[in-house]
Parts: structure tokens; sequence; C-alpha cells
């Protein structure tokens, strides 16, 4: 099976639903391994704050995430490379408090998706490392909660 490692925050499940049950202040992530750079993950996401999914996930300096920007409508598509963050694209927010959410990355290409919205965006090769994972950062971090949450190394 898949083994997951919480890296930042305490993470617990709870009636099959997985949601911080301490977070850390700033950032939390809990991560597994795909063994490649090119992968995907989907999960159903809800919650106020910041909540979403990481690809390339290498330390919190390194790393790519689909990230709710609630109030505003959208997720943002980051890309964070040695420190630096730049928002790389954004997909539309459907109307709803729980989405499906999919972030997928393969040798130039990231493909985000939240419910029927979707986003392509040009990526460096040469951003991040192996992990993929469930990401939380900022405010309202408590009220965020993933189900169904799958990743795959990419075919």
């Amino acid at each position: 099976g898949v083994t997951w490692d919480a890296e930042r925050g305490t993470w617990a499940i709870q009636i099959g639903v997985v949601h911080l049950s301490k977070p850390d202040p700033f950032f939390n992530v809990v991560t597994s391994d795909a063994g490649s750079s090119d992968m995907s993950i989907s999960a159903n996401v809800g919650g106020n704050g910041l909540c979403g999914v990481t690809v390339r996930y290498r330390d919190p300096d390194n790393y790519l995430a689909l990230l709710r920007a609630n109030g505003f409508g959208v997720w943002n598509i980051i890309q964070v490379v040695n420190g630096k963050e730049t928002s790389i694209g954004t997909v539309s927010d459907v109307a709803a408090t729980n989405v499906d959410v999919r972030l997928e990355v393969g040798p130039d290409l990231v493909t985000a998706s939240v419910g029927v919205f979707r986003t392509e965006v040009a990526v460096s090769t040469a951003a991040g490392g192996s992990k993929l994972g469930l990401i939380a950062r900022g405010g309202a971090m408590e009220t965020c909660t993933w189900d169904d949450a799958v990743g795959r190394q990419a075919a």
C-alpha cells in the first residue's frame, strides 16, 4: 500500500476524512513518494482555508500546488522554487464547500481540475521532487478536509 508521511502538522483521519488535528501555524503537508517527477493526485477537498493538493513536492521550498483562494472564486496553481513562490495559473472554483480537484504534472505540463473546470500550464521539469500530497497553509486551516485522496505515478 501507499505510505504517507506527515512532514508538517499533526494529521488525523476521522470517519474516513483526513483533517489537521493540530496544524502548524504556517505550513502543513502530508506526502507520499511517487517515485517519479511525473504524477497526479486527486481528492475531494473542503474548507475555507488555503487547502489543496501538491505534486513534485521536495520540501517546503520546492513544490507545485493547487490551493483554494476562498472568497476569490478561484484555485491558484503555484510553483515554489528555492523558496520563491509564483502563481502560474488559476482554475475557476465551483460553488460548493467540498469539491473534487486533481493536479497532474508531466514532463512540461501541469493540468489542474476543479469540478468541471480545467486549466493547463507549461512548467519546467527542473522544479521539485518526487512526492505528492495534501497541503494547507495560512489561516482557517482547521476547516480543511480531504476525502478520497488518490495519488499515482504518471503512465
